[in-house]
């Protein structure tokens, strides 16, 4: 049986937006969770574990285990996406000597696994974030290997889809046409999904992006990669020229006092979800260790929303 964990607060709902910029929920039961992923769908909030390799699931009042730790197989959870009643999540071994990579998809309403797809080529991968479009056709970032990967889900068959520098975060426009992809060397970069052609220049001011959504023809974005903590947040990209290329980046929500290297973020009913402290620097990645346990907080998801949203 699931362990429940008692939300220590609770400022959150999820079924409609109050009117409050920001409000925040506190899982304060698990803080060695080390969380990387989130996806909202309906009444859930789903949040997965680097450090303790399993998904949890929050209903608005508790929260427990979607999957146990290594349930399944799952290893390190990292990108999550919630789309029609499915929850695609991907997981990677964190041991140097094991090449495992693989993305699970779960069925949310009965927590069912349905499907599991490893990729199976005996190289070092590191898949990090992923988009889905309405047919289910799923693109992942391959931050080791520079690459994208795609798969036309539910059939097993994996496709090199296109090569790029360092990719992490990554977003589907409405029409599914554009694929928006953060990579490390050129910052957001915008491919047109029918034609595998790069529409943009490169952008240096949006480097270091993590987590990213379209929303209404919106790009928001978490950056996290400044060594500059008081720029960590969620920053809001507006888009030019039909969509294809990069204007005017706001601010929306930096160095809140929540904020210990946020990463990732989901978007529902005008409220964006961020998973604001991921506490990454507080483990060692090559060991899947703890540095100081002492240093450990809860695990703080912030609820935002815009004036314009």
């Amino acid at each position: 049986m699931n362990k429940k964990i008692t939300l220590l607060a609770l400022f959150i709902f999820l079924t409609s937006c109050r009117q409050e910029k920001v409000t925040t929920l506190s899982l304060g039961a698990e803080r060695d969770l080390i969380p990387e992923g989130i996806a909202v769908s309906g009444d859930k909030i789903f949040i997965s574990s680097i450090y303790k390799n399993k998904i949890v699931v929050s209903d608005g009042t508790t929260t427990r285990n979607f999957i146990e730790s290594n349930q399944y197989g799952f290893r390190s959870g990292v990108g999550l996406l919630a789309k029609n009643d499915l929850l695609f999540a991907l997981t990677n071994d964190t041991d140097t000597l094991k090449t495992y990579s693989a993305l699970f998809v779960f069925q949310i309403s009965t927590g069912k696994l349905l499907h599991t797809f490893e990729l199976q080529d005996q190289q070092k991968h590191f898949f990090n974030d992923l988009a889905v479009t309405a047919n289910h056709e799923v693109f992942i970032t391959d931050t080791r290997q520079y690459k994208i990967w795609k798969l036309n889900y539910p059939q097993p068959d994996w496709f090199e889809w296109m090569s790029t520098n360092e990719p992490n975060g990554i977003a589907l426009s409405a029409d599914d046409q554009k694929l928006f992809v953060a990579t490390w060397e050129n910052g957001i970069q915008i491919i047109d999904t029918t034609k595998k052609k790069i529409l943009n220049g490169a952008s240096p001011e949006t480097r270091g992006v993590d987590g990213l959504k379209y929303v209404q023809g919106t790009l928001f974005a978490i950056k996290n990669a400044s060594r500059d903590r008081s720029k960590h947040g969620l920053y809001a990209i507006r888009l030019s020229d039909h969509e294809s290329g990069l204007a005017q980046i706001d601010t929306m929500l930096v160095a809140h006092p929540h904020m210990n290297v946020p990463t990732t973020f989901d978007y529902q009913q005008g409220c964006f979800y961020v998973l604001a402290n991921s506490q990454l620097l507080n483990l060692d990645q090559h060991t899947n260790t703890i540095i100081d346990v002492s240093k450990l907080t809860d695990t703080y998801v912030l609820k935002v929303k815009h004036k314009a949203l």
